[in-house]
């Protein structure tokens, strides 16, 4: 009996170790990053998943755009084994721009670092090493919400709220919701906007942009939430709370009793935003054949 409960053990850290392992790596080879409308990819051609000592290979990421605004890019590269093919004094780094998408045929940009890279003496087979592209984005993204102002007895049919339109970056505008507060001839807006972060990335520099106002009328709209000061968003204090800006305009608008029109709140956000892919990689004996 003792001897079937050691087997059993011992079976099962066979078969939980490998998983353990597995699961580790997947932790730590996070290749790709979804940011929204850009996503991007580290390759490291001509292998995939190894590297064969005294062999160069390439470090490329290739990004891809299918949002509406082009996007500037800024790439640095390093490798976490010591000594290692970037000397970590040395800064490898390129930067570009990612085109705006085209219709179906979304924007795309690869970029290298004008240079091969090598691994020499390493001490042993098999040695893992991780390569780690951070990268750096401005990003603009945007969202809108057509709305039907009109005065207390306006009675306009053709005249209604549309569905949220919007731009998706690693922070971005999930809801807007409006109530018009109609009196008479005039209207009291209350904006609620509702922000969220698809990426565990982070915000780069003093914070976000943030602008909101109405495409036509000509109205002053005044926010407030946690992190907002002059329109600056710290987004390390917002993240924190319900993700909530309130806006209301500064005075009533004058719409007239029995007029209306539509129009759309517009919301902007621009900030600059950093990410890390990074690929773990096994480096080979040169003395070995490989595929």
């Amino acid at each position: 009996m003792v001897f079937a409960r050691q087997y059993k053990k011992s079976l099962f850290l066979i078969v939980l170790l490998p998983l353990i392992l597995m699961i580790s790596a997947c932790l730590n080879n996070d290749e790709q990053s979804n940011l929204g409308d850009v996503s991007i990819s580290l390759k490291t051609p001509p292998y995939n998943d190894y590297v064969v000592e005294g062999k160069p290979f390439s470090i490329i990421v290739e990004a891809v755009n299918s949002g509406d605004y082009e996007t500037p890019i800024s790439i640095c590269v390093s490798d976490t084994i010591s000594p290692g093919t970037i000397p970590e004094t040395e800064r490898v780094c390129a930067r570009d721009n990612i085109e705006a998408s085209n219709g179906n045929s979304p924007g795309t940009a690869e970029i290298s670092f004008g240079r091969e890279f090598v691994y020499e003496d390493v001490t042993n087979d098999n040695s893992i090493t991780t390569i780690k592209a951070k990268a750096e984005f401005d990003y603009v993204t945007s969202a809108s919400k057509t709305e039907c102002l009109k005065g207390e007895e306006a009675n306009l049919k053709d005249c209604k709220a549309e569905a949220l339109e919007r731009t998706k970056g690693p922070i971005y505008v999930e809801s807007i919701n409006v109530d018009l507060n109609a009196f008479q001839e005039t209207i009291d807006p209350s904006i609620n906007i509702r922000l969220a972060e698809l990426s565990d990335g982070s915000v780069v520099g003093d914070g976000i942009d943030l602008s909101v106002y109405f495409d036509q009328t000509n109205a002053e709209l005044i926010c407030d939430g946690p992190g907002l000061n002059n329109n600056l968003l710290n987004w390390g204090v917002m993240k924190k709370s319900e993700k909530v800006i309130n806006c209301v305009s500064s005075q009533p608008i004058d719409i007239g009793i029995d007029n209306g029109y539509q129009d759309k709140i517009k919301v902007e956000l621009r900030y600059k935003y950093e990410v890390i892919v990074a690929k773990t990689l096994t480096i080979k004996d040169s003395d070995k054949r490989y595929a």
